[in-house]
């Protein structure tokens, strides 16, 4: 192997950071976007885990190749129809501006080759998606 692709670094992202403490029982809820492109599909979609000691942490993949999308997101509990508290603090992202494959036959190459971004955050609001990306709060 001379490179890590993308999927090596979308991988590290899924089980460094969403699906977190490994080892341990994690719930999957149901999750779904309000988003929908002109041909009425999902181009963002959405997935929600919870720990054992109640943390969520949310992955969000846009799959539109041209458009950035904002979302908020807002955890509910489905039982009682509340808004459940959440306060994330990270956000780790990819996406095209991480990573770039040249395809150059049996030269093939990434010509843009950087880990994932990561930041803090203040809350869950106002997210912003680059093009095919892979976002996850938590």
């Amino acid at each position: 192997v001379k490179y890590k692709t993308a999927a090596f670094s979308s991988m590290q992202m899924l089980t460094h950071f969403w699906a977190q403490p490994s080892g341990s029982l994690l719930e999957i809820y149901s999750s779904a976007t309000d988003i929908s492109n002109k041909k009425s599909q999902p181009p963002v979609t959405s997935y929600a885990l919870r720990a054992r000691d109640g943390k969520w942490s949310v992955m969000l993949i846009n799959k539109d190749p041209r458009r950035n999308w904002n979302v908020d997101i807002d955890i509910e509990n489905t039982l009682i129809k509340k808004p459940v508290d959440w306060q994330p603090i990270d956000l780790i992202q990819y996406s095209k501006l991480q990573y770039h494959w040249k395809n150059d036959g049996m030269n093939s190459h990434p010509d843009l080759n950087n880990p994932p971004i990561t930041k803090q955050i203040k809350d869950s609001k106002n997210i912003s998606l680059p093009p095919y990306s892979i976002t996850i709060i938590y």
